[in-house]
Parts: C-alpha cells; structure tokens; sequence
C-alpha cells in the first residue's frame, strides 16, 4: 500500500526538507522535524518515507541530470569535452572512461546496479587495445545498450570509414577538428541537438 501524492508533491515536500534544514542551520536552530513541529509538508514527508522506504523515496524526490559517458584517451581533449558540456544548454554530466574495456565494465555495472544509464555516448575512434568501433558493435549487438545514442569521435572520417561505422550502428562520426575553439563548439551542439532536441527513446 502506498500513499497516493499529487504530481509532483515528492519532489517538493524533498526540497521544503532541505530547506527547512538550512535555514534552521543558518539560525542556529534544530530542523522543523527535530523540534516536533509538522506542517502538511512534513506529515507528507512521514507518509512518503512510511509506506515507500526513506531510500526510494528519497531517489524519487531527487530530479536527475542527464548522463553522457565519454571514451577518451586524451587528458587535453577530456578537458576541452567538459568545458564544452558545462557551456552547452545541456543539463549533463560527463562520467569519463579511458578505454573501451573500461567503458563496457562500467556500462555493466551501471545495469547490475539499476543506476541509471547514459543517455548519450561519445567514443573516439583510436582508443587503446580495443578501438572504437569495439564498443560500438558490443554496445548495439546488446538490448539494454542498443537505444543508447553513439557518436564517434575521429580525427579523419574517408567515406569508407563513415559508411562502416554506420554498418556498425554507429549514430553519428563527428570529424575531430583542429582547433580547441571549434571542438568546443562541436561538442556543445551534438550535445544540445541529442539531448535537447531529439526525444527520447
């Protein structure tokens, strides 16, 4: 049995929380629900985290930013990735790995987990040991990984290579370009037209 709340209301009656917490804190006093005093927020509160567990509660509550996992080898270009994440429209946050092992060990672990999973990847072509195209094909050939949108990141794209990626289910090749300023820019765009743009699947 659970309490049927409005629209919304978890989330609100989360932030009036915390809150009432700081404010307390910045006064020099105990939070509202130490002192005993309930409002219908913190009656909603007890009931919410009563019937339905502090900790999913609490997860329901929280609004979630969106996640893009990036496969890189370079440090320099890593920093330029999250500067142009940061100045994007995209409300996101960039979880780096070095490899494409390391990418597929942490996509697994998100799953076994239940945490959520990237709404977004970026991928360079020449990763070490296994390239790119490694992950791409592991990633689409797997039910729980194949809707997730793929860019490859390379520094020439002939159309052969192009083409093959595409086989490969590759969404997108972004050609890497010379300049810091231009891969900012680069960047910022695929990020705001995948998750600003497109809806999600």
């Amino acid at each position: 049995m659970s309490v049927g709340l409005p629209l919304g209301v978890p989330l609100l009656i989360c932030c009036t929380a915390i809150l009432d917490a700081a404010h307390a804190k910045s006064n020099g006093l105990r939070p509202a629900w130490a002192r005993r005093v309930f409002t219908p927020f913190h009656i909603g509160i007890v009931c919410e985290l009563k019937f339905r567990g502090s900790a999913a509660a609490l997860r329901a509550c929280m609004q979630r930013r969106d996640l893009i996992l990036l496969v890189e080898d370079s440090d320099d270009d890593v920093f330029l990735f999250r500067r142009a994440v940061e100045h994007s429209e995209c409300d996101a946050d960039v979880c780096h790995c070095g490899s494409a092992a390391a990418a597929m060990q942490h996509l697994d672990s998100l799953r076994r987990e239940k945490h959520p999973l990237p709404r977004l990847v970026f991928v360079d072509l020449l990763l070490p040991n296994l390239r790119g195209t490694h992950l791409v094909t592991w990633m689409k050939q797997r039910d729980e990984y194949r809707s997730i949108p793929v860019i490859v990141i390379t520094g020439s794209a002939p159309p052969r290579t192009t083409a093959d990626l595409a086989a490969l289910g590759a969404n997108a090749v972004m050609l890497k370009p010379t300049f810091s300023e231009q891969l900012v820019e680069c960047i910022g765009a695929a990020c705001t037209f995948w998750l600003k743009c497109c809806l999600r699947t």
